[in-house]
């Protein structure tokens, strides 16, 4: 730079202005900007101007963005929010009429095949499932046991081979492997809990609808940045008390219900599994019922609203009295102090389960110890894999009584 540049005023040279530019850009594109003027109700009783001037100073503040989830619950929660408000405002556009009736269509869907998998579940598999338990049971305690109360080695013993098989295959017989797959679907179950618990929280702290607006201007259509850099978000700035009450009806109250019956019924299911092979089976089904929503948002809804959703945030207020630094730890200290509770309520609901558990009422906990040689011998394979002559051709009777032993589970 020469020194006629530097003496004339607000000259900058290209480097600096280039570096001041995008610092503009960065700071306009964190900042969203009001596409349009707010409308207001017929009994506003302030003017247009101070109406515009607190909603963009709502608006600016609103900095703290968040995601809304892509599954039919996200798509019911933002025709709710947006869809709605609009219609009965009389801002009725083809889309929006044809995206809520094709949403609340998936939506019902979605509530009948889950109501009805869980009906299914419980009545067609989990209780026919503890009835035979129950018949196992019973039959190994009058099979295997004294008249005094005590069990006989001898006793269980002499019972048929697939008999004992049956009795020690029930599941409470290895009751670390049942606690283990339990806390999984018991997590499972609780990860679509934290979800609601997660979007009440959110909504919770949003401010409410000023009285002279519309409800249509919960969402603002705004703008972060500028030229290319220039991207449109739906805003989530505020809520009236009607729309709380409908995203409570239609998706906090209804996923929050089936997510708790679907985990006490699967857990019960998995309790009565017949096998440890069916126990694993099983506990992938549950988790196939549980993402029903998920399948029927990516295979019945189209992309265009996915990208809605993707453009949809719920924008939080920033408290601006605390600095940057105080929130960041408010944040991160909320979030592990949540983690923590969701982790001592996932382990404790599997562990009052294990003991009220109401597939085998009063299991005392004996058929492990009765099955401990049985396990350790009739079903582990007799065959090790570096032993090649097992399985001899020929031998007549004698390969006959061989093939009998093996399937009776005699080891040679």
């Amino acid at each position: 730079m020469n020194g006629y540049e530097r003496m004339i005023p607000g000259f900058l040279p290209k480097e600096e202005a280039t570096a001041t530019q995008v610092s503009d850009q960065q700071s306009d594109s964190s900042t969203p900007r009001c596409e349009g003027r707010v409308e207001l109700t017929k009994n506003a009783r302030i003017s247009q101007e101070e109406a515009q001037r607190n909603y963009d100073a709502m608006l600016k503040r609103a900095t703290d963005l968040r995601d809304l989830p892509l599954d039919v619950w996200g798509a019911m929660f933002f025709v709710i929010i947006k869809d709605f408000p609009d219609v009965l405002t009389g801002d009725i556009r083809h889309e929006n009429a044809l995206r809520t009736i094709f949403v609340m269509i998936c939506y019902g869907l979605n509530i009948f095949l889950q109501v009805m998998l869980l009906w299914w579940i419980c009545t067609m598999v989990t209780l026919p499932a503890v009835r035979q338990a129950q018949n196992i049971y019973r039959d190994f305690h009058q099979d295997a046991f004294r008249s005094d109360g005590s069990y006989d080695l001898n006793l269980f013993q002499a019972l048929p081979f697939a008999t004992k098989e049956e009795v020690c295959e029930i599941v409470l017989s290895r009751g670390a492997f049942l606690c283990a797959i339990l806390f999984l679907w018991v997590a499972q179950c609780f990860d679509e809990l934290r979800q609601v618990t997660r979007r009440v929280r959110l909504l919770s702290n949003l401010p409410p609808l000023p009285e002279e607006l519309l409800a249509k201007e919960m969402v603002a259509e705004a703008k972060y940045g500028s030229g290319i850099f220039e991207e449109r978000k739906l805003l989530l700035i505020c809520l009236n008390r009607i729309t709380k009450v409908f995203l409570a009806a239609f998706i906090f109250i209804p996923k929050s219900t089936i997510a708790t019956l679907l985990c006490v019924a699967g857990c019960v299911w998995l309790t009565a599994s017949l096998s440890f092979g069916d126990l694993i089976l099983n506990s992938l089904a549950l988790a196939f019922v549980v993402k029903v929503d998920e399948l029927i948002f990516g295979v019945f809804l189209p992309a265009r609203l996915a990208t809605n959703l993707s453009d949809t945030n719920i924008a939080l207020p920033v408290d601006e009295s605390k600095s940057e630094e105080e929130r960041d730890r408010a944040d991160m200290q909320g979030a592990y102090r949540r983690s923590v509770i969701f982790l001592i309520l996932v382990t404790g609901s599997v562990a009052i389960f294990m003991v009220f558990q109401p597939v085998l009422p009063g299991y005392q906990w004996d058929v492990g110890a009765a099955c401990a040689a049985f396990n350790s011998v009739d079903l582990v394979p007799w065959c090790l894999p570096w032993n090649s002559t097992c399985f001899p051709k020929g031998g007549g009777a004698e390969s006959d009584t061989a093939s009998s032993m093996s399937r009776h589970g005699v080891s040679r």
